[in-house]
């Protein structure tokens, strides 16, 4: 899979391969992400800072389920 990433504002986007997202759940979607990708709030949500009270964030560290709560979360663009 091909993906599109942004190392900082104003930079020019690189392409890059990356391993295709693996279904977890009907609902989830585990996506290996470079630390750089994601931002602060999906960091430290990665990092095991829950900010629900259903403990219902993620906590891998090397990879991170996708859920929809995550929209506009993650500063990775995945094109197919």
């Amino acid at each position: 899979m091909r993906a599109i990433q942004i190392q900082a504002a104003g930079a020019k986007p690189t392409v890059t391969e990356i391993p295709a997202p693996t279904e977890v759940a009907a609902d989830q979607v585990r996506v290996h992400v470079a630390a750089s990708a994601l931002s602060n709030l999906a960091k430290r949500v990665a990092m095991g800072a829950h900010y629900s009270a259903d403990d219902v964030y993620p906590k891998p560290l090397v990879s991170m389920v996708w859920e929809p709560w995550m929209m506009g979360h993650m500063s990775i663009l995945t094109i197919h």
